[in-house]
């Protein structure tokens, strides 16, 4: 049984970008989302509107009270980079609050994706990492350049990027990567997206 299952492959610096800078974003994850008070967060809102907390510059109002307001909901919260990728990258530093309305609900849009894809792109490395996926390399290599070609793109046309089918795809390379896993530990897990 091989129990040296991770090592190191070439895409470690991008999955460092795929932390949380919150210094870097403007506020995208408390305004694009909706959120409910039953989930954790500070009350029920809409999607597109902006958490009663978050002060103009866009920080939280109640950031150092969370954990004695309960509100697991906003420090489970992870946009896996998302966040700064869209407001600095693709928005060039610009802020939703002085784009008109139209433009500020694409760029809602586009956050909504990029998080989807940097979620994916975070499994995708970690697959990637596993010694005995190595067999599914250069397949989990294309899924994973697919994703920063992608997110390159204008807003545009990363909202026209078919994601359902791109996470079929994955999920398909992730269980046969968690099967060889599996098989190389002794046992029969799978990886899969849900």
């Amino acid at each position: 049984m091989d129990r040296n299952i991770h090592m190191e492959n070439q895409f470690e610096d991008l999955r460092a970008q795929l932390h949380i800078d919150c210094g870097k974003c403007c506020g995208l994850c408390c305004t694009a989302l909706y959120f409910s008070k039953s989930e954790g967060f500070p009350s029920n809102k809409k999607a597109g509107k902006p958490c009663p907390n978050l002060l103009s510059d866009f920080r939280c109002k109640i950031h150092s009270q969370l954990s004695q307001e309960g509100l697991k909901g906003c420090i489970a919260y992870d946009c896996f980079g998302a966040g700064q990728k869209v407001t600095q990258m693709i928005y060039s530093g610009s802020a939703w609050k002085t784009m008109p309305p139209d433009r500020a609900q694409e760029m809602f849009d586009v956050f909504i994706r990029v998080y989807q894809l940097h979620q994916i792109l975070w499994y995708l490395i970690e697959a990637l990492s596993l010694t005995a996926a190595q067999k599914h390399k250069n397949e989990l290599k294309g899924l994973i350049l697919k994703i920063q070609t992608t997110v390159g793109n204008s807003p545009a046309d990363i909202c026209s990027f078919d994601i359902e089918a791109y996470r079929k795809r994955v999920n398909h390379v992730l269980k046969e990567a968690g099967d060889s896993v599996g098989e190389s530990v002794g046992g029969n897990k799978t990886g899969k997206l849900d």
